[in-house]
């Protein structure tokens, strides 16, 4: 075995390890929010024996990742003896999900670690040098997002490694024009398009591609065709294997990527913290990428300028991938690298081949490049290593469960505030059904002997009864100090309805009437809410450690008119007026007993009230 490849197993080993000694964070009681309802349409496809998701949210294939590991586990687990039957391998889940969220965290690094080969693919087969083939693989092993989204059973990770084996293929057809690559082109496309909704992203640059070849006078009009019928045919027969909800589910489908569209552009903001337009969103995100991955970042940002000179075929296209993920997100609210994770990894190969030319044009030897690109990414590592080490300790969530669970008694009535970010207690729903779409699945899907096994050995545990403090309704419920014009805005408003429907909140006297005793908030929902003058809206959601929140959660005292955000000001003014009651001791008979702060770990504030 040759140098190159010991160093290829090396970065990869590398890239591995960073990934996967941060998956154990939150576990068994804690989750990302969306890991519940990804998991849980996974295993119910199985249950039900359907490719078709209940869930519907994102292309398809990473929840078929997990469906196979999930087989699998069941089938180890049956031959071992741990599970009797399907029955008690649900039941058993529900009891206990840490194990199946652990192995789904495992699906998701496995998938990012493979992200890092593909880097070295594409350095040695289109930049036709290994040296930025390994320097590609480096970055890609230790660039900040792309780590962290590896641990957590999410879309993001298979987005960023199905987008670059499209970039991929999409380069092959730039180097190398033959029909076998254009098969490859599409497949990999395809497989993209399988994977996430953002992949629509590179289909401009795809046009473009096929405009070039098509305006080529050395290329015969009938053979372009035939090489892109060849592209497409692959691309649309493996894409629509992810997609099989817009087939079956349109309604559903549609109305999910309105209203994703729609919250991503107000996020749970009432008022405008950016600049909605292309420069903002261009230097925002070069300057997140030097902010987080240091270097590196730096060398994407040199990387792109060097693009914008030599506008080479394949520059172009990267430039045209680049400007259209800008276009469609710059009046986004949510602007975190997070939606970015299919740029991310392309970008990343255009960095590994300057530098790789640098050191090429001033002759280094082997040892001295070795030395140079590690000196490169250790900001990155040290980095990366003091946010695992943070994961390793326990989230103040769980600090606070271990002492409610010590100093408060089973069955008394405790509210919590929303689900998805809440403190997670025994009770008569299993920890994984605690959000309110993954609680449908309890409710209407899960089969009725499931129901009744997982209640009998429930029966002697020791719960406690949750009263949520989020009231939902069917229909929005409009404030009365909303004006009539600004409601019947919002009734045209997909996302508005939801929202206004969703965030009631029960008065804090109506859950004295229900006999709860102890009321549980967290910074990670009522922070949200607050204004950005108040002292309090600190430890925000932020399970990527290292964003910028506010802006996802910018609010003023009054009404900010002629913006996209103007409409959700009455709802969030709802819930600050709702938490202030107790954040500023407001309410007569309820007081603080005890408060948990992050130090050295993670998670939000927590409060615990007590009502006497």
């Amino acid at each position: 075995m040759n140098r190159l490849k010991v160093l290829l197993i090396l970065i990869f080993l590398f890239g591995f390890f960073f990934r996967i000694s941060g998956i154990g964070f939150g576990l068994p009681d804690l989750f990302h929010p969306d890991e519940a309802r990804i998991i849980l349409d996974s295993m119910s496809m199985g249950q039900r024996m359907s490719p078709i998701p209940v869930d519907i949210n994102y292309p398809l294939f990473h929840k078929y990742f997990l469906l196979i590991a999930f087989g699998v586990y069941f089938i180890f687990g049956t031959f071992a003896g741990y599970f009797r039957d399907t029955t008690d391998f649900a039941v058993k889940f529900f009891q206990d999900p840490s194990t199946v969220v652990f192995i789904s965290r495992i699906v998701t690094t496995i998938l990012g670690s493979l992200t890092i080969l593909i880097g070295y693919l594409w350095g040695n087969s289109i930049a036709k040098s290994k040296i930025t083939g390994l320097i590609a693989a480096l970055f890609v092993a230790l660039e900040w997002q792309l780590v962290f989204e590896s641990q957590y059973a999410v879309h993001q990770t298979l987005s960023a490694l199905s987008s670059l084996i499209a970039f991929l293929g999409i380069s092959l057809i730039c180097v190398n024009p033959n029909r076998k690559t254009y098969a490859i082109g599409g497949i990999a496309m395809g497989f993209a398009v399988a994977s996430h909704q953002t992949t629509v992203l590179l289909f401009p640059a795809v046009f473009l591609l096929f405009l070039m070849d098509f305006v080529s006078r050395q290329k015969s009009k009938k053979n372009v065709l035939l090489n892109w019928i060849t592209y497409s045919v692959f691309a649309f027969g493996i894409g629509v294997l992810g997609n099989l909800n817009w087939f079956f589910r349109f309604d559903e489908s549609l109305h999910f990527f309105l209203q994703g569209s729609g919250a991503g552009k107000v996020a749970f903001s009432s008022t405008q913290f950016f600049h909605y337009n292309i420069p903002s969103i261009i230097y925002w995100f070069y300057y997140e990428l030097v902010r987080r991955d240091y270097i590196i970042g730096l060398l994407v940002v040199y990387a792109t300028i060097m693009a914008v000179f030599r506008r080479s075929k394949l520059d172009i296209l990267y430039l045209v991938i680049s400007l259209t993920y800008f276009i469609f997100f710059y009046q986004w609210a949510y602007r975190w690298m997070h939606l970015f994770v299919g740029l991310i990894p392309i970008s990343l190969m255009f960095a590994a081949k300057e530098l790789s030319n640098l050191f090429k044009n001033i002759n280094l030897k082997f040892i001295s490049v070795i030395v140079l690109a590690s000196a490169v990414i250790l900001p990155n590592a040290s980095a990366i290593l003091n946010g695992n080490k943070k994961k390793q300790l326990p989230e103040t969530r769980q600090e606070a469960r271990a002492w409610i669970l010590e100093n408060i008694p089973s069955d008394t009535k405790i509210a919590v505030d929303y689900p998805a970010y809440s403190v997670s207690l025994p009770s008569t729903y299993p920890i994984m059904l605690r959000n309110r779409v993954a609680r449908e699945y309890y409710d209407y899907q899960l089969p009725s002997a499931i129901k009744q096994e997982l209640s009998g050995q429930e029966s002697g545990a020791a719960n406690y009864e949750i009263v949520e403090m989020i009231d939902s309704k069917s229909e929005p419920v409009w404030p009365s100090d909303m004006p009539n014009k600004a409601v019947e805005r919002a009734k045209k408003d997909a996302t508005m309805r939801d929202v206004y429907a969703y965030f009631n909140f029960k008065p804090i006297d109506h859950l004295k009437e229900e006999g709860v005793k102890y009321i549980v908030i967290n910074s990670y929902t009522y922070g949200m809410a607050l204004t950005n003058d108040d002292p309090r809206k600190v430890f925000l959601m932020d399970y990527y450690l290292i964003d910028n929140v506010i802006p996802f959660a910018s609010n003023l005292k009054d009404v900010q008119k002629g913006t996209q955000h103007e409409l959700l000001y009455y709802m969030v003014k709802r819930e600050r007026e709702y938490f202030l009651q107790l954040l500023d001791d407001m309410v007569e008979g309820v007081s603080l007993i005890k408060e948990f702060v992050p130090r050295n770990n993670l998670g939000p504030i927590v409060k615990i009230y007590k009502i006497e």
